[in-house]
């Protein structure tokens, strides 16, 4: 499937090509990381309250990891192992990718300043 692609430079000149949303099945992926750590009341679960209590220390890295992969299309005109390359950018070049990445996987709710959960 070809996908609309958004390209962006980040402040450290980094050419980044991005997928401009994300497929139902990319994100029931990243939601699994979230909610497979979770003991969760399938009651609460399909009314859409899921209450998380705490998560372990390497969910956050493996749903970023999941998310990468996914809404990455190429680093500076690379396509090769883009979760690695993405990975391996300087810090604040990195947090601008996951920034957009949390654009798209946290789109905020209307009429609210906050990013859904």
């Amino acid at each position: 499937m070809n996908r609309e692609t958004k390209d962006f430079e980040t402040k450290g000149g980094f050419k980044i090509v991005a997928n401009a949303y994300i497929t139902g099945r990319e994100m029931r992926n990243i939601r699994d990381c979230y909610i497979g750590e979770a003991d969760v009341n399938v009651n609460d679960f399909k009314k859409g309250n899921v209450p998380l209590t705490g998560i372990k220390g390497g969910v956050i890295s493996k749903a970023e990891d999941i998310s990468i992969e996914a809404l990455i299309v190429s680093v500076n005109g690379s396509k090769e192992k883009v979760l690695e390359a993405v990975s391996d950018l300087p810090s604040d070049d990195y947090d601008e990718v996951v920034e957009y990445i949390n654009t798209i996987t946290s789109p905020k709710k209307e009429g609210s300043d906050t990013l859904t959960p």
